[in-house]
């Protein structure tokens, strides 16, 4: 995840332009400290401080690459009247201030999908469910289903972007993740605040079923709530076993439905998730992205 955050920035700048609206930022966040955490409250501020000097590490070639935020300074422990300002001082018992911010994901994949519009050597192919890839003497099939019948292409290299049965995708071609996976449910809400209004700092409420807040420019605010924190851990590549799930007075307001592991809290808003699309160099031609929706 650091080496994937510190490449992300200079990606977008170099596909996008340095002027992209897509490379805005949210307000830096705080961790919060939640009185009903997973963790002990006294374990987390040294854990904050071990990841920090690992991603201050991995910044010192380029520190920059981080959208201009400077990552050297260590985390900031708020002090007590600072905290009680802005949380509930019987529930956020410690609250750390950090470098990391959040971009729109919105605004990201609307520049992106231009960009892959406006490319010359990119086809898109909408509407196709990927079903299957095999791996042949000198390249890689990929198989699925559009609205007209079976599609079967054959790629240099395939890329397995898929969101939705990933897993599944990849065993078949020997990609086994070795472990179980954790699956989360999180829930998110983007909302505008009147003008002139205040607005809460973006802050990440950890260890447990709580979630985030991320405040953008212009009064945009993100709200997340992971109402049960861990619905599971399964070894089986296809989470669709877990069914359907519901909020209700039985799974909000407490840590309730744990399993065995850790399922720390990430701030920042989520990105875009792709549903059904992989993507490679066509062999002899260029390249193509198969998708089963218009969504990167």
């Amino acid at each position: 995840m650091m080496t994937g955050a510190l490449a992300f920035e200079p990606f977008l700048r170099r596909h996008l332009g340095a002027s992209s609206p897509a490379l805005r930022t949210s307000e830096p966040a705080a961790y919060v400290l939640h009185r009903d955490g997973q963790r002990p409250a006294a374990e987390i501020p040294a854990y904050l401080k071990t990841v920090h000097a690992m991603i201050a590490e991995r910044a010192a070639a380029d520190p920059s690459a981080y959208f201009g935020v400077d990552l050297a300074p260590p985390p900031r422990q708020l002090p007590a009247a600072e905290r009680q300002a802005d949380f509930d001082a019987e529930l956020a018992v410690d609250a750390c201030q950090t470098a990391e911010v959040a971009i729109d994901p919105m605004v990201v994949a609307e520049a992106l999908r231009r960009c892959i519009a406006d490319h010359t050597l990119i086809e898109t192919r909408f509407g196709v469910e990927v079903i299957d890839v095999v791996e042949e003497a000198d390249c890689v099939r990929v198989t699925g289903q559009d609205g007209d019948g079976p599609v079967s292409e054959r790629f240099d290299h395939a890329v397995n972007t898929l969101w939705c049965g990933r897993l599944a995708l990849n065993e078949p071609v020997g990609l086994e993740t070795g472990r179980a996976w954790v699956h989360r449910l999180k829930y998110g809400v983007s909302f505008r605040f009147p003008e002139g209004a205040d607005r809460p700092r973006s802050a990440t409420f950890i260890l447990g079923p709580f979630g985030e807040v991320v405040s953008y420019g212009e009064g945009l605010t993100y709200l997340t709530l992971y109402p049960a924190c861990l619905r599971a851990i399964l070894a089986r590549p296809d989470p669709a076993a877990l069914g359907g799930f519901s909020v209700g007075p039985d799974t909000v307001g407490g840590p309730v439905g744990h399993a065995d592991g850790d399922a720390g809290d990430r701030a920042g808003a989520p990105r875009p998730r792709p549903k059904n699309i992989a993507g490679g160099g066509r062999q002899g031609r260029h390249h193509r992205r198969l998708g089963r929706d218009g969504h990167l």
